[in-house]
């Protein structure tokens, strides 16, 4: 039995900052949603779902600070590899980087 070949997948190129900004700020209108609603929550016995918002805009926060981070230090390295690899000219005769 033959077994197929998986196909040649390039990767994501994305620092993951969008994702904990977009995260962060449906937490943070969930948690307003939350406390417009309070009365109602409180009447069911959920109030911990403020809680659970406002845990959640703290994560996300945390997370845009470490993705923030690791984008910056990403962006960094890259920069340094550009700079210490020499210019080759390509196939059109334009110059690339060689890796």
């Amino acid at each position: 039995m033959r077994v197929p070949e998986a196909a040649p997948v390039e990767p994501v190129v994305d620092d993951g900052v969008g994702a904990s900004v977009v995260g962060t700020v449906l937490w943070a209108l969930a948690a307003v949603g939350c406390i417009l609603g309070r009365e109602h929550l409180a009447e069911r016995g959920s109030e911990w779902w403020l809680l659970t918002c406002l845990s959640g805009v703290i994560i996300g926060a945390l997370m845009i600070a470490f993705t923030t981070r690791r984008a910056r230090v990403y962006r960094a390295h890259r920069v340094r590899l550009a700079a210490a690899s020499p210019q080759t000219e390509g196939p059109g005769g334009g110059p690339t980087v060689s890796e």
